[in-house]
């Protein structure tokens, strides 16, 4: 997740949006964006292949861009990036409960 905003000083839309770097595919895979001057969250949810996201380091490489309109002075405004990780472990081991196994 990213928290900002993108202004547009030529007169364009101002736009705010995420990315997340696949390197299974080699393509970065957008986001949520936001079409405003305003903060907002711009968000990747990632639900299967997970090691495709994670670099030979240990690094997951997120990007926040915003438009650009041909102003010189475009920018985008990035508060904070946050990263969370929820797992949860798979049972295919067999339970047993008593005394005699």
């Amino acid at each position: 997740k990213f928290e900002g905003y993108g202004l547009a000083m030529g007169g364009g839309t101002p736009f705010y949006g995420c990315w997340i770097w696949n390197f299974d595919s080699t393509t970065w895979e957008a986001g949520s964006n936001h079409g405003g001057s305003s903060d907002a969250d711009v968000t990747k949810q990632i639900t299967a292949n997970l090691p495709n996201y994670i670099d030979g380091s240990g690094y997951v490489h997120g990007l926040a861009m915003g438009s650009l309109d041909g102003a010189a002075n475009d920018s985008v405004y990035t508060d904070y990036a946050e990263l969370i990780v929820t797992y949860t472990e798979a049972s295919s081991a067999d339970i047993f409960f008593g005394a005699n196994l």
